[in-house]
């Protein structure tokens, strides 16, 4: 659980914003967040978010930068890319995107085109508005199709999937959600993904720590892509891998 740190130079600095953050450390040490979206970081991970690593603009990838002096930020990066490549057992890793919608758009940018169909599951059963719902931007980029769960178990229709998939055709199929509390069977999608001739894509945004952690089936033996954050049941900062 988070506890209340000092904060001297920024104190001095600006009062008003160290006793707001202050104000959060105390609510976060004596409450409880059951929001999935969020978690509580270790002190370590506390320490390395605001360290000198906050001052540098590194574009491009390591060893192909556009700018100077990035000797000790390309071993960072590569550093986490071979840590999240142990962690899960894949052959690479992306570890740049920030947040969950620009990894997820990073994969749009991969495998398809303005106007070409994704699938995923609808937003009111669980899935997440990066899936081609129509709120977001990839809704309105792509064309979204959504199945859903059913009613009686709230467990995946896969006969219903298939169907949609042969019927649209989709360039990608997302696998995954933001509130989907049942244990997703990555290989059922993958066989429709190979069917419909699809990119199968497993968003474990949420489940990501209980894959680590082996509680739950890896999607790695059967997905094409697969993007997740940090922040949430891996308890790290803000970001996505």
């Amino acid at each position: 659980m988070t506890l209340p740190l000092p904060h001297p130079a920024l104190s001095a600095a600006d009062p008003e914003l160290a006793a707001l953050i202050g104000a959060e450390e105390q609510l976060q040490a004596t409450t409880l967040r059951l929001i999935p979206s969020e978690n509580y970081v270790s002190a370590a991970v506390l320490e390395a978010s605001g360290t000198v690593l906050q001052n540098k603009y590194s574009e491009g990838y390591a060893g192909r930068r556009y700018y100077e002096g990035q000797q000790n930020i390309d071993q960072v990066e590569r550093l986490a890319i071979t840590r999240a490549k142990g962690l899960f057992g894949v052959e690479h890793a992306n570890v740049q995107p920030y947040s969950g919608s620009p990894a997820n758009l990073a994969v749009y940018l991969a495998f398809a085109e303005p106007g070409d169909t994704v699938m995923g599951m609808a937003l009111p059963m669980g899935g997440h508005l990066t899936h081609g719902w129509g709120v977001s931007a990839t809704g309105r980029w792509f064309r979204g199709v959504q199945y859903g769960v059913r009613q009686d178990t709230g467990l995946i229709d896969f006969d219903e999937v298939r169907e949609l998939a042969l019927k649209e055709r989709p360039k990608i199929i997302f696998c995954g959600g933001t509130a989907l509390p049942r244990t997703i069977d990555f290989a059922a999608f993958a066989e429709i993904a190979q069917e419909s001739g699809a990119v199968l894509v497993a968003d474990i945004a949420h489940i990501a720590g209980l894959i680590a952690g082996g509680a739950h089936p890896s999607p790695v033996p059967h997905a094409d892509v697969i993007s997740t954050t940090t922040h949430k049941t891996l308890r790290a900062r803000a970001g996505r891998c």
